[in-house]
């Protein structure tokens, strides 16, 4: 599957960040249990005396009832939870994105090939991705002409894009030049946006690609390009223009050291899984690697210290600072080439 993502659109509010809603019902047993005791009084009142023994047999059927009704309750929660963009899951998320307001399927990275031995099954979009894009869905009510619009339709162009960066070339007025008749003045380039001899129109998309490290292919920019020229979709004074991102390699090195323990290599397995899925998540346009995300994803339980090395592509050591290791531009993105973690044994 597709790793878990870093937010696509930088404007769109992180589901991490929300409470719960209203619908979602706190369950508390003993209240529950008070409610029915207090409303089998009002029926018999005879019964008051009763139900202030444990031993009962009507506190006992009450506390059997009570019971189930959390039990319903909770059923109820998850359902309701499940109806949710946050927190939906497989099947709930491709109906949410069957709604004729959003009309985003699923993508399928890799299909699946019944016919092998044995048969191997389709490698669909992780949920976390799905869900991003589902939450970008509206953005394509406007066309591709904002930012959050463009994104939205460049990652639907193929099954094979990961993220989209946009940004447009811009141009500076140059008056005052020999020559040139009264009245008139030329436009010089101010930004190129990446772009080769970009005019006024032209908006860069650049595109990282869910294979290898990300670097697009030309059919992939091909595949963009056409998909976003559409009528329907582009606005008719834009000129799209896909490039790659641009990749950035590295690698890193760490020693990790342990407190005493049942078994080292059980840290240095978590340890590495945590920095996998931070520089997973983290390869996105314009993200970057920073030291601090790394500290926090060796610092497992466990680990003592965890001193690293993180090396650009030209096996130079980058610049260790406390906040960013790897600062990327717009249309960049970091690739994590190798992660190499030593034992260093117990440093207690």
């Amino acid at each position: 599957m597709t790793s878990p993502a870093a937010i696509t659109n930088r404007s769109v509010i992180p589901f991490n960040q929300l409470p719960d809603p209203t619908i979602i019902e706190t369950l508390d047993f003993e209240t529950i249990l008070a409610e029915m005791k207090a409303d089998l009084i009002t029926r018999a009142p005879e019964l008051e005396s009763a139900l202030q023994l444990e031993s009962d047999p009507a506190l006992k059927i009450l506390e059997t009832c009570a019971y189930r009704v959390m039990i319903e309750r909770q059923n109820a929660n998850e359902k309701a939870r499940r109806l949710l963009l946050a927190k939906g899951k497989g099947p709930e998320l491709d109906h949410l994105g069957a709604l004729p307001w959003v009309l985003t399927p699923r993508k399928t990275i890799t299909p699946a090939d019944p016919d092998a031995t044995p048969p191997i099954a389709a490698i669909v979009e992780d949920d976390d991705v799905y869900r991003l894009r589902l939450q970008l869905a509206l953005e394509g009510w406007s066309v591709a002409g904002p930012t959050g619009a463009y994104i939205y339709h460049a990652l639907r162009a193929d099954d094979l894009v990961k993220d989209i960066a946009v940004k447009a070339a811009e141009f500076e007025r140059l008056t005052d030049i020999a020559g040139m008749p009264p009245n008139s003045f030329l436009l010089g380039v101010a930004d190129n946006a990446g772009l080769v001899d970009p005019i006024p129109g032209d908006v860069a998309i650049a595109v990282l690609s869910v294979e290898n490290d990300g670097t697009a292919t030309t059919e992939l920019l091909t595949a963009v390009e056409n998909y976003l020229n559409d009528r329907y979709i582009r606005p008719t004074t834009d000129r799209p223009r896909a490039i790659s991102a641009e990749i950035i390699s590295f690698r890193v090195e760490a020693t990790i050291y342990c407190y005493p323990g049942p078994d080292r290599s059980v840290v240095i397995a978590n340890a590495t899984t945590a920095l996998e899925t931070y520089v997973t998540n983290n390869h996105r346009c314009g993200y970057d690697i920073t030291a601090s995300g790394i500290h926090n994803a060796l610092h497992q339980a466990g680990v003592q210290r965890a001193p690293f090395v993180v090396y650009d592509f030209a096996d130079q050591p980058y610049s260790i600072t406390d906040d960013i290791v790897i600062s990327v531009d717009w249309q960049q993105a970091a690739y994590c080439t190798n992660i190499n973690i030593t034992d260093g044994g117990v440093d207690v």
